[in-house]
């Protein structure tokens, strides 16, 4: 479906994807539609050298004075998929190091592009483990699961928003999160919290109602 939308750029397209994406036919789909690719996998991937030597991920580590440590042209797992290009990032701001498999060939972009995927994070939690469980769904069907996922971002739009009017309902945060811990809660989070605080109790609905009336001020539709 995604593949359909874009087929027609002119644009360079780089797949970004963590541990869940790092399957061969996803590689080979990449490639097939002329898109770069670079994807987590795990510690414990299996991996051939140019001389057919096997190695872990998790055997492979950057030099003290190093942020990663990369080797190209090796073969992916026991079906020998490849050549691709493992890269171990290992920040010193981060406990454990991170291991990507990638089609591109110079280390630095390999990095570069997956340190964009955290920009998006929050989103894919937000609509999954902290707020919609969409990843629970069962739906396989493409066009079914695709009219959930507009619903979803609907709804997590109004959320952000509402997380937005908490100068409305200021007085009340506290019953619903801790004040002294605000600050590691996303605005999405907070208004998720809200929605369902003021939901279940009656006598706060009519701030919901106000939300209601002033969320046409936020949303544009052409």
């Amino acid at each position: 479906m995604l593949a359909d939308i874009i087929s027609n750029s002119t644009n360079k397209i780089t797949f970004l994807g963590d541990g869940e994406f790092d399957h061969i036919n996803l590689q080979k789909f990449c490639t097939s539609k002329g898109w770069s690719y670079v994807l987590r996998t795990a510690k414990s991937s299996i991996f051939y050298a140019q001389a057919d030597d096997e190695f872990k991920a998790k055997d492979l580590a950057p030099a003290l004075s190093e942020d990663y440590f990369s080797i190209d042209k090796v073969k992916f797992t026991r079906k020998k998929y490849g050549p691709v290009h493992l890269l171990v990032w290992h920040s010193k701001e981060y406990e454990e190091a991170l291991y990507l498999i990638s089609d591109l060939e110079y280390a630095p972009d390999i990095i570069s592009y997956y340190k964009r995927r955290f920009s998006i994070e929050t989103i894919f939690s937000d609509i999954k483990s902290r707020g919609f469980k969409i990843h629970k769904t069962k739906i396989q069907d493409a066009e079914r699961l695709s009219k959930l996922l507009i619903i979803v971002c609907l709804g997590f739009l109004i959320t952000f928003l509402f997380g937005t009017y908490s100068t409305v309902y200021q007085k009340h945060i506290s019953k619903f999160i801790r004040k002294d811990r605000i600050d590691q809660y996303s605005i999405f989070q907070i208004g998720f919290r809200a929605i369902e605080y003021f939901g279940k109790k009656k006598k706060y609905r009519k701030i919901l109602n106000q939300f209601s009336k002033d969320i046409f001020k936020y949303i544009c539709v052409r």
